[in-house]
């Protein structure tokens, strides 16, 4: 229900200037009862000369004047005409959009340079609004904003708010500065020529402020100033007011001339062309003065004149009235006519460059008028529209309304939204493509779209028209890719009455080439690489530890299969393992591959793996589940995944299961995934399943037995899936049984259908049949094979067909059901083929092999380079840049520089070097034959050799003088009363002195000792004296010189010194005994002594050291790998450089031999250093 009486503000509660209106009302009700107005209504008055006007001190800084747009003020320009220059007679008066505020709009919008929509709203806020309908920003004032906004030249938006401010906004919404005035500023701002801005507040003013935000001067009337002044040719400004009267005031803010009305005031002022001034006022009276401030003439309505007028280009004045009509009225005064609307009229008209007349109203309705009074049509908002119109550069009309939104009303524009439902798809893999169509609200029927794609793939169909619900729906096949693309698909949509829309999706392409069971999420097996060349030859197996099942490809041409050795293998397109990975249950059917590389793998009781590309657990979910089927992978990443207790789950990319679908009472197939998401299963239950992506069910049909193979969905959605009852059934998208054809036997396990580019279905039977199938269910051609068929067929681009047979055999078959070649595998094949990127076919087989059948590329050539004669210890430099690939390049060079060990690529280690030209160093000497790997971008390999003849060096000997360690001692017994010394001498020098002194109760036996480093060049002698004291020892004195080695052996010398007693017994005739004199040398025989040398070798040999020394032979032996001897030819690099010393045992004068023999002695008589020293 539409509101009553007007209350222009005040959302919620009454503000200062709905109160003021109410007392108004009343007021003019009881005055019009009693006594008259003390004024002259009608009547110009001067200016007193008393009237206190501010005039600002600083000066203008900007350029000055309107923008120059649509609609840059209210009223559309100065003089307030609300005339536009733009045509709106082909607008239809349809919704294009609207926006929604915080609160009403009674603001009325202004257009600026750029199309750019500015709107106050009573939530305090200035929107800028897009043409499209979308906020670029919006400013926060303090108070509300019923004032409309005026743009400068600069593009600089002047807006009033309720909090006392005038603002200006820069146009990226940011605040330039803000004015205060005195009370709410609900007048919305002019700008004149020079860029001053005027506006009126409730503190009964009318301001002008520069550019800058300063106050240049102020013009105080007797009430509210609501209304919006217009300025004249000549510069004057015109302003109303509450307090009855119409101002003329000049540019220097002084007073022209006053004119005064029957009651107060809102309408703004408009001026003709002839300077004639026009305005409204609540005596219900539109006025018409001149440009002297006298009366023209008035024209009575019968009610309220909020609105301000609006002039046509004939003249003709439009103004609305709270009486409900919109008059129109001569430039005499007179009525040319009156249209009525619904309710009261607040709204002030717009005028376009084809005269329509553009006027809200309180009943809820913007109103089309033709000059002639006849609606044209009329919008219906279904709220009070008290803002006034607008019109913009296309002649779109936009309007407020107090439901707090702004209205933009014309030529709707069509909204158009893209999606496909997968985001990311593989190659020449298809996806739905829904286009949404809207006028910005409701859906459009009937539109034409047409799509395309930047970067290649098929629409089918490529263009059509949308349904009731805006929607138009097709497939699109993606391009075939080597590697990864984004297609952008836009949409471009066209009705008559719209204007064209156009919208885009992007959608990434992966180059996988066979990403899980039966090729896609249709299961259709169908290849993008084309077949044609290959010759049916082994190209490669691989040997697991138990059956093989069907194999999937990824992005780099990596094979992934299961086997029932519990593994999933990763293996190189050569054949050569990349790594496995423990299921902890037999795999029984294929993994899955997503668009990130991760592999989706699933085994017998032992739930679902992700597996990184790499090798390693990602995450392990439904732990101890039973997965004998393939998942499948829907939108967003969702993981299908079939389960033997009954249940299909579905679980997100990171583990986490999203919801659970559990079928009456069976276990549960390989999924299969149509364009809209919808998700089909097969049971033992003997149902087929149409499952919502939410989980929920869409519908089931009834088969006649088990469902074990995936179904399979042609391109028009219908689902073709055979049963154990020997049926192939099409079913269509809603459920219903189109057809069925009838095979021999069963149709079970991994027999899923294919489906051929042309719509042909190829299924295998138990019967041992193959079947090409007609879309409209008759038989094209059988193929029969040995056996039964349990594997699902593969088609290449070029149409071959290839399926595995009980009888061991891969079978191709052309699209005439003729047999082109078949590959014998060694048992059953229950495996699925897959078809590479190159054409290669991969298809598993019971005798645990993956087989690789393909001619294949030429390998390429390797060059190791000619052989080499060099010695131990010599760097090598090998050259293999004479290696080719005749039909493309050599991505790699491997070496290993022995092969007696093994090849690296057998043992699993790594290469010895890579490169074309590597350096080596040998440690021993040997023959060695050095290979080298190329292998080259097709993954071929191919291997040379080399010979390196090594030539042993002989270890280098070098003896140093022998040394002996030994103590010389002096041993004193027998009788006492003497003094013993001993003298040591090396040639003639000294080497120290001991004596010992013999007193009554001494030792029996005393020692002192002297050591001595024997150099067996030099003569040692020992001078030992005695010396009798008082009483004289008379008699036999023995005394000992001891010569000690380190290992304790002694030598002993013996000497007595025998003293005679005098006659005198004086000591001056003692008997004078004489020095004991020995030479040493021959006296260190049989003790130790120690000869260094110095032994180098540049091969890595163990040496043997032999010494010669008299009777002696000593030997001694060095390992270079200890503690065991080192094998021949040495496997590492150990240069010798010994330093060793080694014990003897002295004889006499003689030579010390040492002769070094290397471990390479007994094989090549080389190999022997000497070198001697003569002992002294």
């Amino acid at each position: 229900m539409l509101p009553g009486p007007f209350i222009p503000h005040g959302g919620g509660g009454v503000n200062t200037k709905s109160r003021v209106m109410s007392i108004a009302v009343c007021l003019l009700l009881i005055i019009s009862c009693s006594a008259p107005f003390t004024q002259n209504v009608g009547q110009p008055q001067n200016a007193e000369q008393s009237q206190n006007i501010v005039q600002s001190t600083s000066s203008s800084s900007g350029t000055g004047g309107l923008a120059d747009s649509p609609w840059p003020m209210f009223r559309q320009n100065l003089n307030h005409t609300g005339q536009s220059p733009y045509d709106t007679s082909e607008n239809p008066g349809l919704l294009k959009w609207s926006f929604t505020t915080g609160s009403r709009v009674f603001s009325s919008p202004a257009i600026g340079i750029d199309g750019t929509i500015y709107v106050g709203s009573d939530d305090y806020k200035v929107y800028a609004i897009n043409p499209d309908g979308t906020k670029k920003w919006n400013f926060t004032t303090g108070g509300q904003v019923g004032s409309s906004p005026a743009i400068d030249s600069e593009c600089t938006i002047y807006v009033g708010s309720d909090d006392t401010k005038l603002y200006a906004i820069n146009p990226d919404g940011t605040e330039k500065w803000s004015f205060t005035t005195g009370n709410i500023v609900q007048s919305s701002p002019a700008i004149g020529s020079d860029g001053t801005i005027y506006v009126g507040s409730d503190d009964a003013k009318l301001y002008a402020i520069n550019p800058d935000g300063t106050e240049k001067w102020s013009f105080t009337t007797n009430a509210q100033v609501d209304s919006s002044p217009a300025i004249g040719s000549d510069g004057t400004i015109y302003i109303s007011s509450q307090d009855n009267k119409l101002y003329a005031i000049n540019p220097d803010g002084s007073e022209k001339w006053s004119f005064i009305t029957g009651h107060i005031m809102q309408s703004s002022p408009a001026i003709d062309s002839d300077g004639t001034i026009y305005v409204g006022s609540e005596d219900k009276t539109l006025y018409a003065i001149n440009p002297n401030g006298s009366k023209k003439w008035s024209f009575n309505t019968g009610g309220f004149i909020f609105p301000s007028p609006a002039i046509s280009f004939d003249g003709t004045i439009y103004v609305g009235s709270y009486d409900y009509k919109l008059y129109a009225i001569n430039p005499d005064g007179t009525e040319k006519w009156n249209f009525k609307t619904g309710w009261g009229i607040l709204s002030s008209c717009a005028i376009s460059s084809d005269e329509t007349i553009y006027i809200g109203s309180t009943d809820g309705k913007l109103y089309a008028i033709n000059p002639d009074s006849t609606e044209k049509w009329n919008f219906t908002i279904n709220n009070v529209v008290g803002s006034s119109p607008t019109i913009g550069f296309d002649g779109t009309i936009y309007v407020g309304s107090n439901d707090g939104k702004l209205y933009a009303i014309g030529i709707p524009s069509l909204n158009v939204n893209v999606t496909s439902h997968f985001s990311e798809l593989n190659s020449a893999a298809q996806s739905a493509i829904t286009v949404h169509v809207t006028d910005g609200t409701n859906p459009v029927q009937g539109a034409t779209v047409n799509l395309v794609s930047d970067n290649g793939g098929i629409f089918s169909p490529q263009s059509g028209i949308t349904d009731a619900n805006g929607d138009f729906e097709c497939i699109f096949n993606a391009p075939t890719v080597t590697s990864q693309i984004i297609c952008r698909i836009s949409a471009e949509v066209s009705k008559t009455g719209y204007n064209d829309g156009s919208g885009y999706v992007d959608v990434t392409i992966n180059p996988i080439p066979w990403p899980m069971f039966s090729h896609n999420n249709r299961r259709s097996s169908h290849s993008p690489y084309d077949t044609s060349s290959n010759p049916g030859k082994l190209k490669w197996s691989f040997t697991t530890g138990g059956f093989v099942m069907s194999p999937v490809i990824g992005s780099d041409e990596t094979i992934y299969v299961g086997s029932h050795d519990n593994k999933l293998y990763a293996i190189n397109p050569d054949g050569t393992e990349k790594w496995n990975f423990t299921i902890g249950g037999y795999m029984a059917l294929s993994p899955t591959i997503d668009s990130d590389g991760t592999i989706y793998a699933g085994g017998l009781n032992n739930g679902l793996f992700a597996i990184n590309p790499d090798g390693t657990e990602k995450w392990h979910a439904i732990p101890g589940s039973d997965i004998s089927y393939s998942p499948a992978i829907g939108a967003e990443g969702t993981i299908y995944v079939p389960v033997r207790d009954y249940n299909l789950y579905a679980i997100n990319p990171d583990g986490i299961v999203k919801w659970v679908f559990t079928t009456i009472n069976g276990h549960v197939g390989s999924p299969a995934i149509d364009y809209d998401g919808t998700i089909y299963i097969g049971s033992s239950d003997h149902k087929l399943y149409a499952i919502n992506p939410d989980g929920t069910e869409k519908w089931n049909t009834t088969s006649g037995d088990m469902i074990q193979a995936a179904p399979a969905i042609g391109l028009d959605g219908t689902i073709y899936v055979g049963s154990k009852d020997s049926n192939l059934y099409a079913i269509s998208p809603n459920g219903v049984e189109i057809w069925r054809f009838t095979a021999g036997k069963a149709i079970c396990w991994q027999s899923s259908p294919a489906i051929g580019s042309d719509g042909t279905i190829y299924v295998g039977s138990n019967d041992y049949n193959l079947y090409a199938i007609n879309p409209n269910g008759t038989e094209k051609w059988r193929f029969s094979a040995n056996s039964q068929i349990q594997s699902a067929p593969a088609i290449g681009s070029d149409g071959t067909i290839f399926f595995g047979s009980d009888d061991f055999n891969l079978y191709t078959i052309n699209p005439d059901g003729s047999k082109k070649w078949h590959f014998t595998t060694g048992w059953n094949i229950h495996s699925s083929p897959a078809i590479g990127s190159d054409g290669t076919i991969y298809i598993g087989s019971i005798d645990s092999k993956l087989y690789a059948i393909n001619e294949g590329a030429t390998p390429p050539t390797a060059d190791a380079g000619p052989g080499q004669t060099v010695n131990e210890g010599d760097t090598v430099q090998f050259d293999g840049s004479s290696s080719y690939d005749p039909d493309g390049t050599i991505e790699t060079y491997e070496w290993d520089f022995d092969s007696s060990d093994g090849l690296w690529w057998e043992t699993g280690a790594t290469p010895d070097a890579t490169g074309p030209t590597p350096i080596h160093i040998y440690g021993d000497d040997s023959l060695f034959i050095a290979t080298l790997r190329v292998t080259d971008n097709d993954n071929l390999s191919a291997t040379d050799t080399c010979n390196i003849t090594v030539h042993n060096v002989n270890p280098t000997v070098s003896i140093e003088p022998a040394t002996m360690k030994v103590e010389i001692g002096l041993r004193v017994a027998g009788r006492k009363y003497n003094n013993v010394n001993m003298t040591l001498f090396e040639d003639e020098d000294s080497l120290g002195s001991v004596s010992i002194e013999r007193l009554p109760g001494s030792p029996n036996v005393q020692m002192a000792w002297i050591p001595v480093n024997i150099d067996f060049s030099k003569i040692y002698s020992a001078n030992v004296t005695f010396t009798p004291e008082n009483p004289p020892n008379v008699g036999a004195n023995p005394v000992w010189i001891y010569i000690k080695s380190t290992n304790g052996t002694i030598n002993k010398i013996h000497h007595t010194f025998n003293v005679q007693q005098s006659k005198k017994r004086d000591s001056e005739h003692w008997n004078h005994v004489e020095p004991w004199e020995v030479d040493l040398n021959g006296h260190f025989i049989g003790l130790p002594f120690e000869i260094m040398s110095h032994i180098t070798d540049p091969g890595s040999d163990d040496e043997t050291m032999t010494f010669t020394y008299g009777s002696q032979v000593k030997i001694v032996i060095y390992l270079n790998n200890p503690p065991n001897p080192d094998p021949y030819p040495s496997p590492e690099v150990n240069p010798i450089d010994i330093m060793d010393t080694t014990t003897l045992v002295y004889e006499g004068p003689g030579t010390v031999t040492l002769v070094v023999k290397d471990d390479d002695n007994v094989r090549l008589g080389v190999g022997e250093g000497i070198d001697s020293i003569d002992i002294g």
